[in-house]
């Protein structure tokens, strides 16, 4: 046990490090693209909004010298999912952020949804909807695990370092856009996204339903876009503000 709180110990001093220093790399992710259209309604495109709003957060963040922002996509083109937390480890991000628009067989269905990695579904909604933006996914077959006991130990302890801070990630956001934004907000949730298979806190942000009439359109507007990213832009400030603190603690 002492051992295993050595790791854990270590594991999250590690990851404070990285943002101890300035300024830190950001992923943003516009779901879908291309032939992939996501939810749509109406002409209203999940794949259009997500690249207008991450558009927008490239923008805020590349104004703040804290942040380098980094895009997944820049245009209408498809990327297929085992690229995207690809292109985030490659670039060496320290923070992944997916951006998309929700759809229901219940119109009435709205509000923000915010979720991180887990391979156990929050409810039968949150498996549901990884297996939507999972369908595709080509997996690849594996072998026999032939790592070690002290590898498969730290694997796990990583794997649970980014569980935890991809929830503490969600959290800050969830409490900005209550403040920011004048739109229900649902709730955190966990599923197995491939996409946030990346080893850093990384989260898929649901703006609205798409297949909510009144949220398509709110979304569609490029004022609301603006304030999704501002929102979002916020939530990332203030999680990096609180993640430095942590680091300036641990060195002190």
């Amino acid at each position: 046990m002492k051992i295993k709180f050595l790791f854990v110990f270590a594991l999250a001093f590690l990851s404070f490090r990285a943002f101890g220093r300035q300024p830190i790399r950001v992923m943003i992710d516009p779901g879908h693209g291309g032939e992939d259209h996501g939810a749509q309604y109406q002409g209203i495109e999940e794949k259009d909004v997500a690249l207008a709003v991450s558009q927008e957060l490239f923008k805020l963040l590349g104004a703040d010298k804290n942040f380098v922002p980094l895009l997944t996509r820049n245009k209408d083109e498809f990327i297929p999912l085992t690229a995207r937390p690809e292109k985030a480890i490659s670039a060496k991000a320290d923070i992944f952020v997916s951006i998309h628009a929700n759809s229901s067989p219940a119109m009435e269905a709205r509000g923000t949804e915010f979720y991180f990695e887990n391979q156990v579904a929050s409810n039968e909604e949150s498996e549901l909807l990884a297996n939507r933006e999972n369908s595709s996914k080509i997996k690849s077959p594996t072998g026999p695990d032939e790592n070690s006991d002290l590898e498969n130990i730290i694997s796990d302890l990583h794997h649970h370092e980014h569980m935890v801070m991809s929830e503490k990630l969600c959290q800050v956001l969830l409490e900005t856009f209550r403040k920011e934004i004048k739109i229900k907000t649902r709730a955190i949730r966990q599923a197995p996204f491939h996409v946030l298979s990346a080893p850093m806190p990384s989260t898929l942000i649901e703006l609205g339903f798409i297949s909510n009439p009144n949220e398509a359109h709110w979304l569609a507007q490029s004022d609301v876009q603006h304030k999704l990213a501002l929102a979002i832009y916020s939530g990332l400030r203030r999680f990096k503000e609180k993640l430095d603190k942590i680091h300036k603690k641990t060195v002190d």
